[in-house]
């Protein structure tokens, strides 16, 4: 009965890994900076911060309007409910129709700065669009990024446990071995089946942990969350090669948070100048040209028609406003409070951004110090499995000396692929916050 059992466990695991590597046919294969492009074009985030920089854009070019003069043309019909009366072409004639075409032309002169100040402030829209479009895309990198490692960490796990059951699965086949040769106790071999199946138990967890993992890159990546994916990568230590200091120094110059912050308090200043532009006259040239007759003109006498009927008048026009209700006063003092808001929130990025700086340095520093500790750690634990291994084979140690030393060795795996994902999420935090 033992020996069934025995054998339809062994059974149930290998069924178990040969549909694990059967689901790994047919995946589509990317780099990490593969992953990176897709989301860049698919990603909701990116395509959004794409399409209000082209918004922007487009605000900017007609900001050129406040500086070009501006044309209208119009023409009418209507009909009275009276007869008019009008002498035409020497001759008494009534009509109950009056037609009419006016052209005019407007150009602004002087309104106080307005236009500059209008002309600003799209300018500068259109540099903070540009600057949320360079977050966006640093934002969805790094989110990438982390779900590729996220993939790589739940790939580790799944083979460093495995792995495990693969040990597992040697080592009840040894405790029944020298069960039968009445060399260990019914314990023993109890004390080996429980750990297969505890080792089992994880299995599934991780492997359901991978699953999880794939379908979350599909989605950050745009795509169906069920596409298979294989990410042509390891989670392994690089050596961060960067001068605090100097990309300290170079972001706080222009990293696109800080120059969004710039453009903001630009453009407070050029609302400033929008509101005070109300204080100062407003000059602009006109000229019209119009036309108003009771019959259209006939083609083949069209200037005789049209000529006797037609005016124009052109002139220079200046305004100014007396009293609004306190309306500018209420506006330049807003816009005085919007720049001093500008200006500290400016520096609170600076501050902010710097500490961003400061503290992925100090968790790339931290991810060295675990790597290193867990590399040694993980050589210990391996070297005591393998003494621990010998005693148990020539009968010096018990089965739970061995079950411990098989567990040491499996956490000192799991924590250096923990270290890794830490140390290499920590790099892609740092190049995020300089922008590299």
């Amino acid at each position: 009965m033992r020996k069934k059992t025995a054998f339809s466990v062994l059974l149930a695991v290998l069924l178990w890994f040969y549909s694990a590597q059967a689901q790994e046919i047919q995946k589509k294969v990317l780099t990490i900076d593969d992953c990176v492009n897709i989301a860049l074009k698919n990603s909701f985030p990116a395509r959004s911060a794409q399409e209000n920089y082209q918004s922007a854009r487009w605000e900017y070019l007609g900001g050129w309007s406040n500086f070009l003069p501006s044309l209208s043309v119009s023409s009418g019909w209507f009909r009275n409910s009276q007869e008019i009366l009008r002498f035409r072409l020497g001759q008494l004639v009534s009509s109950r129709d009056q037609y009419s075409f006016n052209l005019g032309l407007n150009q602004t002169i002087f309104n106080g700065g307005a236009n500059f100040a209008s002309y600003n402030l799209k300018k500068y829209g259109k540099s903070s669009a540009w600057d949320d479009l360079k977050l966006a895309e640093k934002s969805v990198a790094l989110n990438v990024k982390q779900g590729c490692y996220d993939l790589l960490k739940a790939q580790m796990l799944y083979d460093v446990q495995k792995d495990a059951v693969e040990v597992s699965l040697e080592q009840l086949k040894m405790a029944k071995a020298r069960y039968d040769l009445g060399a260990a106790s019914l314990s023993d071999y109890l004390k080996a089946k429980v750990q297969l199946g505890n080792d089992s138990l994880t299995l599934i967890t991780n492997e359901n942990n991978v699953k999880l993992a794939e379908a979350t890159l599909n989605s950050l990546l745009g795509l169906d969350v069920n596409t298979p994916l294989e990410i042509n990568a390891r989670l392994e230590y690089t050596k961060l090669d960067a001068d605090v200091e100097q990309e300290t120094r170079k972001a706080l110059e222009s990293h696109p948070q800080i120059d969004k912050a710039r453009m903001g308090l630009n453009q407070s200043h050029s609302s400033l100048t929008l509101a005070r532009s109300a204080n100062y006259p407003s000059i602009s040239f006109f000229g019209d040209y119009s036309w108003s007759d009771i019959k259209l003109p006939e083609l083949k006498n069209f200037k005789r028609d049209w000529d006797p009927y037609d005016s124009w008048d052109i002139g220079i026009r200046i305004s100014l406003s007396i009293f609004d209700g306190f309306l500018t006063t209420s506006q330049v003092r807003s816009a005085k409070a919007q720049v001093r808001l500008n200006k500290d929130n400016l520096e609170q990025n600076k501050r902010d951004l710097a500490l961003a700086i400061k503290q992925a340095n100090l968790s790339v520093k931290e991810g060295e110090r675990k790597i290193q500790l867990t590399d040694d750690a993980l050589k210990s634990a391996e070297e005591d499995l393998k003494l621990t291994q010998e005693k148990y084979n020539l009968g010096a140690a018990s089965i739970l000396d061995l079950l411990s030393a098989n567990v040491s060795y499996k956490t000192a795996k799991n924590n250096q692929v923990q270290a890794l994902y830490d140390y290499n999420l920590a790099v892609a935090q740092f190049e995020k916050a300089t922008a590299r």
